[in-house]
């Protein structure tokens, strides 16, 4: 059920309930925040250990959401029924496929939990046998919002444990592989000192798996840049014990080709698993009687001035057209650059509303599809708002935003940061002309669509191919002394 903070001089603001959602006009600028009740029959059981008996941990009656809560797209765990009582007959235990999933889950980034929501239900609906376990940034949130068992990425000790009885590692989907963060984790040495960021962190999972003899797939995953020496050495390390190796682009895949002779499957390339995510029924865009401008930022600081002209033109477009604005935080670090945007809306008398870091994703997702036209820094709002069929302009501020928009035939709609303001305001009001993808960038977003469930499905298979790992009996858990 929502709860929503109402401005007294507010009319009519968005409102989240447990039955519908809807954007309707405020006076002023206005936030939405949003709670999930869960039932309090949920129940997440899983094998700690194989053979010991399962251990049930009961849901709770309510908690309030603050990463991604899709409907249909999130899946709980699914606990495992055998007969009770005097003189039942108990089947025989057969030992679940642990698949770990490892990316920076629970962390409060929808589109990293969005990722996550897709594969794991693909995994679910494909394997019978499949105990999908999460390596994240904050286990407890992820078992929160979606129902599945997790542990802390960067506890080691916890790593080996998992990592001794797993069939096998997905790495990604995500965009893990870059330069941003290998000098602070100390290079490559990091991987083994117990770095908590970086590629040479992502490597640590993947080759404990691989060292007791799972199987490790990457998967979904996007590079770039990926320049520096030791970032290039965490990759390749990873690559060469990778049994798939699947990206989300083709500019991902150049960046691995030179390291990747030796590795022993090739890089294919797939898109983006949020392709294959399935969206709620929403009208189409433009389709309301009282329209907006939906508008995804990121906090960016190089050039306020250029930043602070940029939100006017985003302003003043509305205010031609007598549209209002909805700002739409992928993360809950994007609610400043939009307040930035609403007070410069609230300025011009343009009503402003920006939802909630934590509101429900098919809130997220009518607020995009329904618009007249997007503007979007974050990748995946720009995705999902291309999958209703809509018109967007980009802000590139990052290599990955540019690609995506290229692979659509609309690389003219992906601007870089210091675009010139004029040429921002061109874009978007064309944007807002056209409301709808011409007919060959919608042909591109359906072709992957397919192209994204046939490559889960492939993975699928791997899976269900892949030996299910029973742990050497002898396994001793090695604590450090202190």
């Amino acid at each position: 059920h929502g709860q929503v903070d109402i401005p007294e001089t507010a009319s009519t603001v968005p409102r989240v309930t447990g039955e519908t959602s809807t954007l309707t006009t405020a006076s002023r600028v206005s936030k939405v925040t949003s709670t999930l009740l869960t039932p309090s029959t949920l129940e997440i059981a899983f094998l700690t250990v194989i053979g010991q008996a399962e251990q049930v941990m009961p849901g709770t009656d309510s908690v309030t959401v603050w990463v991604a809560a899709q409907t249909g797209a999130t899946t709980a765990a699914r606990a495992r029924e055998e007969p009770r009582g005097r003189g039942a007959t108990r089947k025989p235990r057969t030992p679940p496929r642990v698949v770990l999933v490892s990316g920076y889950y629970g962390a409060g980034n929808r589109g990293d939990e969005l990722l996550l929501a897709t594969l794991a239900r693909t995994l679910e609906e494909g394997l019978e046998d499949v105990q999908v376990v999460v390596a994240a940034n904050d286990p407890a949130a992820v078992e929160r919002v979606h129902g599945l068992p997790a542990f802390a990425r960067a506890d080691l000790t916890a790593a080996e444990e998992h990592a001794a009885r797993a069939t096998a590692v997905v790495l990604g989907p995500g965009g893990h592989w870059h330069d941003y963060s290998i000098a602070a984790a100390g290079g490559l040495a990091g991987a083994f000192r117990g770095t908590r960021v970086s590629p040479a962190h992502m490597a640590q999972l993947p080759l404990l798996v691989a060292g007791y003899g799972g199987r490790v797939i990457v998967h979904g995953m996007g590079v770039g840049p990926l320049e520096d020496p030791a970032a290039r050495a965490a990759v390749r390390l990873t690559g060469r014990v990778s049994h798939a190796v699947s990206v989300r682009d083709e500019a991902s895949r150049a960046l691995l080709e030179p390291l990747a002779a030796d590795w022993p499957a090739p890089v294919t390339v797939a898109p983006d698993v949020v392709y294959g995510l399935d969206l709620p029924e929403c009208a189409p865009a433009g389709a309301e009687d009282e329209g907006w401008i939906a508008v995804s930022l990121r906090p960016w600081g190089d050039d306020a001035d250029r930043r602070r002209e940029l939100l006017r033109e985003v302003v003043a477009a509305a205010a031609g057209r007598g549209l209002r604005i909805v700002g739409i935080p992928m993360q809950p670090t994007d609610t400043a650059p939009l307040d930035e945007l609403g007070a410069v809306a609230e300025a011009e008398g343009v009503p402003v509303t920006i939802l909630a870091a934590d509101a429900p994703d098919d809130d997220v997702l009518r607020a995009l599809g329904g618009a007249r036209a997007a503007v979007t820094m974050r990748l995946h709002a720009a995705l999902l708002r291309h999958r209703t069929r809509g018109t967007a302009v980009g802000l590139a501020y990052d290599p990955k935003v540019l690609a995506h928009f290229a692979e659509l035939g609309r690389a003219e709609d992906a601007l870089p940061l210091e675009v010139d303001p004029a040429l921002f305001r061109a874009r978007l009001e064309a944007a807002l002309d056209s409301v709808r993808l011409p007919a060959t960038a919608a042909l591109a977003v359906a072709e992957r669509e397919a192209a994204a469930r046939r490559d889960t499905q492939r993975l699928v298979e791997m899976l269900r191919q892949a030996p299910v790992t029973l742990p050497d009996p002898a396994w001793v858990r090695y604590t450090p002394r202190r």
